[in-house]
C-alpha cells in the first residue's frame, strides 16, 4: 500500500470509530448491560489506532473522551 493510501485507510477506520461512538448504539449497549466488554474493546481499539501515527492520537482520544462523557450522563 502507498502512503497515501494507508493514511487514508487508518484516518477512515478513525471516521467509522468516531461514527459508532457518536451514533449511541455503544451506550445503548452500556444501558442494558454494565458488564459489557464493548465498551473496553472499543477503547483498546481506539488507543492502539492512535499508537499507530501521532496525527491520530488528538481525534482518537476526542472520540474516547466523547464516549465517556455519553456513558457518564447516563
Amino acid at each position: 500500500m502507498k502512503l497515501q493510501e494507508a493514511k487514508d485507510c487508518l484516518l477512515g477506520r478513525l471516521f467509522a470509530y468516531g461514527a459508532l461512538a457518536r451514533s449511541g448504539r455503544l451506550t445503548q449497549e452500556w444501558n442494558m448491560e454494565k458488564s459489557t466488554p464493548y465498551i473496553r474493546e472499543f477503547i483498546s481499539v481506539l488507543i492502539s489506532l492512535a499508537n499507530k501515527k501521532r496525527y491520530l492520537q488528538e481525534p482518537a482520544v476526542s472520540i474516547i473522551l466523547d464516549l465517556v462523557e455519553k456513558v457518564c450522563t447516563l
